[in-house]
Formats: structure tokens, C-alpha cells, sequence
């Protein structure tokens, strides 16, 4: 399946994109495309940041990601940690465990989670890097046409943001299988989830 005309490139975040073809082409920098003129989608980014952008800017957006990365992880061992201790284990195993026992079994709960994470890093297993890669798009095509629309059109109908988010679902899965690769997949199907709650609530509002 022949890939779509590409001219962005994802941040990790994937709202945030950058025109980065404007700048670069096979020529200037040949390390972010592959034989033939194909774009390297994972190589665009790091070579707009060495070969285009001032080392000082580039600098500033590596610690906003860096940042942003970390923040992230904070989050998920934090909730990782007190899924297991308090719903878990206090929940059907101890249940009389005190509140001491348990901020202790949290911390190193929390502390086997960072280490998992840096292990998970170092082997890299290419399916759970394609997992994510995937499942940035699907979330940005199931939550962005509801979210939008409804914070500003008081039109919007609950059908349409049914429709909007299993389209939009539909759309990244169904261009994965294809063989897109996930940020043309991610950006049409986010796309597609913006335009269909106008005109789902549009015509359901006709009837």
C-alpha cells in the first residue's frame, strides 16, 4: 500500500506537529529519508533539530519533551504503584494492613515500577514501541472531535460524539492494518473525528 503524502512529523505529544519537509528534502538531509524519497517519519524531527533549528531553541524543546517524558512517568508510577497496593493487595489480600505498612509497600512498589520501566527501555521490544506508536493516534481520533466540538458548539449531540469517536477508532486501526504508518494514521483519523459530530448532529437534529 503506497504510503499518503507526509509533511509532518510527531513530537512524542501528539497534537504538537512540525511542517518539517518545508525544510528538509533527500538532499540537505539524507539521513531522514529512505531510498527513494520516502520519509523516515522517526528521523525528520532529530535531523530539523541538528541541521535547522538554533542549537539554543533546540535545547529549550529537547528539556519541553524531557519534561513532558518525565511527568508522564511520574504519573504512571504513581498510579501503577497504588493500583497494586491499595486495590489490590489492601483491598483482597491485607485488609487490615496499616497505613504505615502500606505508604512503605507503595515506595517500593513505585521503585520495582522505575525499575521495570528503565528494563522495558534498555531491551526495547519493537511491539510495545508499535503499540504506543498506535495507540497516541487512536487516542487523539477517539477524544478530540467529542472534546472540541463539545466544549464549543452546544449542538453537539451525544450520538455524534458516539460516532465521532468509533470512526475516528475505526480509521487509525483500519490504516494501521493497511500498512500506514501511525502518524499518517493517527492524523486522519483524527480528521475524521473532527469532522463527523457537525454533521451527525446536524442531521440528527433535521430529523
Amino acid at each position: 500500500m503506497p504510503p499518503l503524502p507526509s509533511s509532518f512529523s510527531w513530537f512524542p505529544i501528539p497534537p504538537q506537529c512540525s511542517s518539517t519537509r518545508v525544510f528538509l528534502d533527500p538532499q540537505s538531509a539524507p539521513a531522514a529519508f529512505f531510498e527513494g524519497g520516502k520519509p523516515n517519519v522517526d528521523a525528520l524531527m532529530p535531523e530539523l533539530l541538528t541541521k535547522v533549528v538554533p542549537e539554543s531553541l533546540s535545547i529549550i524543546i529537547l528539556l519541553l519533551i524531557l519534561s513532558a517524558s518525565m511527568s508522564t512517568l511520574a504519573a504512571l508510577v504513581l498510579i501503577s504503584s497504588s493500583s497494586f497496593t491499595k486495590d489490590f493487595y489492601a483491598g483482597f489480600i491485607n485488609k487490615n494492613i496499616t497505613d504505615k505498612k502500606l505508604t512503605l509497600l507503595m515506595r517500593f512498589s513505585s521503585l520495582f515500577f522505575v525499575l521495570l520501566s528503565v528494563v522495558i527501555a534498555i531491551i526495547k521490544p519493537g511491539t510495545i514501541v508499535a503499540i504506543l506508536a498506535i495507540s497516541w493516534g487512536a487516542i487523539g481520533a477517539v477524544f478530540l472531535g467529542p472534546f472540541i466540538w463539545g466544549l464549543f458548539w452546544k449542538k453537539t449531540t451525544k450520538p455524534a460524539a458516539f460516532a465521532s469517536m468509533f470512526l475516528g477508532l475505526g480509521t487509525v486501526i483500519g490504516m494501521s492494518l493497511a500498512g500506514y504508518s501511525s502518524p499518517e494514521a493517527g492524523t486522519i483519523g483524527m480528521g475524521v473525528s473532527l469532522m463527523v459530530p457537525p454533521v451527525v448532529s446536524i442531521l440528527g437534529l433535521r430529523r
